[in-house]
């Protein structure tokens, strides 16, 4: 299995005047899958009602997959404007506004295959998944604000805070491949419909809001960060067997701390704590 693809760029930057700058971007994108869902691993269920066959492919009641060696990746056209405002040396504003359009989404498919087996040659439809000829869209905004209280005497000079909030939304739709609203396939390749019950998920990992808070202090030697992180729920994908499931991880929020000291110009001792609030994760499905 191969690809090739074109990947075009074009990015423009200018200064409005000495507070204001403009960006704007246009290019085409690729993504590729995990290393984990190209995985060639095979089942093969065997037919168990009988010791004796007239055919080997008899012997075969259906095959499922451990991922998709033929899988495509995702390409996208994205487009995006932003502006920065600096009303100081010490203030920066940013807001950002963005578009994309990509093929597909993965989509849960029976694609036919060939295997040899003690030299004999036998096809069946493999149960995996395969990216779709359908378009998606997914436009967003996000906006940074971050400032440095370095005017401030002594001690109180060396903090800072940044933050940050994203807004993203898709029309993705990833139906379940047991209670969607999609088409299934029996073990001989015949379509069958779902039932329909579950509403489908969007976009993989995609949350539509996100933030993140940070207060730092920055002085000589010394760096330390208290980060707070939010986001609303997303769509945790499966994989191996159950990759055609909607699972969920709900909403979400962490708190880290970050110190490191600098002991010269070859060492730097860090200290992080992650998580905590002890924070759990929870996920559900349908």
């Amino acid at each position: 299995s191969s690809y090739t693809e074109l990947l075009p760029s074009v990015t423009f930057i200018m200064d409005v005047n000495d507070e204001w700058l403009f960006r704007a971007g246009a290019f085409k994108g690729l993504s590729r899958p995990d290393p984990d869902a190209y995985g060639n691993g095979r089942n093969v269920a065997t037919n168990t009602a009988t010791d004796t066959y007239e055919t080997l492919s008899e012997a075969v009641t259906g095959i499922s997959a451990t991922g998709n060696p033929q899988l495509e990746p995702l390409t996208s056209l994205n487009l995006d404007v932003g502006v920065e405002w600096y009303p100081n040396q010490d203030t920066m504003v940013a807001l950002g506004v963005y578009w994309k359009q990509f093929k597909g989404g993965f989509e849960s498919v029976y694609q036919p295959e060939q295997f040899n087996i003690d030299g004999e040659t036998v096809s069946g439809f493999v149960r995996t998944t395969q990216v779709s000829d359908d378009k998606s869209d997914l436009s967003g905004a996000e906006i940074t604000a971050t400032h440095s209280f370095d005017y401030l005497p002594g001690f109180w000079s060396g903090f800072g805070v940044k933050v940050s909030y994203n807004y993203a939304d898709s029309n993705f739709k990833y139906e379940d491949g047991y209670g969607g609203d999609g088409v299934s396939y029996n073990a001989d390749g015949e379509a069958t419909q779902l039932i329909g019950i579950l509403p489908p998920a969007g976009l993989f990992g995609l949350s539509r809001h996100t933030s993140s808070s940070q207060l730092y202090w920055q002085q000589g030697k010394f760096d330390i960060q208290a980060i707070y992180k939010t986001r609303s729920q997303y769509f945790q994908q499966y994989t191996r067997e159950t990759q055609n499931r909607v699972r969920y991880t709900a909403d979400n929020e962490v708190f880290e701390l970050r110190m490191s000291y600098k002991l010269n110009d070859n060492i730097k001792l860090t200290l992080e704590g992650l998580n905590l609030l002890n924070e759990p994760r929870i996920d559900y499905r349908g």
